[in-house]
C-alpha cells in the first residue's frame, strides 16, 4: 500500500529537486537581501 517512490532505491531526482529548491530559495533571498542592501543605501547615509 506504500508508494511506488517509497520503494525505489534510486533516490537521485529526488535529491536533485531538493537542492534545485534549495538553490532557488538561496538565489532568492539573495536577490531580496540585495535588494534590500540597495534600498537602504539609497536612503540612509551610507
Amino acid at each position: 500500500m506504500s508508494t511506488n517512490n517509497e520503494q525505489s532505491p534510486d533516490r537521485l531526482p529526488a535529491r536533485i529537486h531538493a537542492v534545485s529548491a534549495l538553490v532557488t530559495a538561496v538565489a532568492a533571498l539573495l536577490a531580496a537581501t540585495t535588494g534590500l542592501v540597495a534600498a537602504l543605501k539609497g536612503w540612509g547615509p551610507f
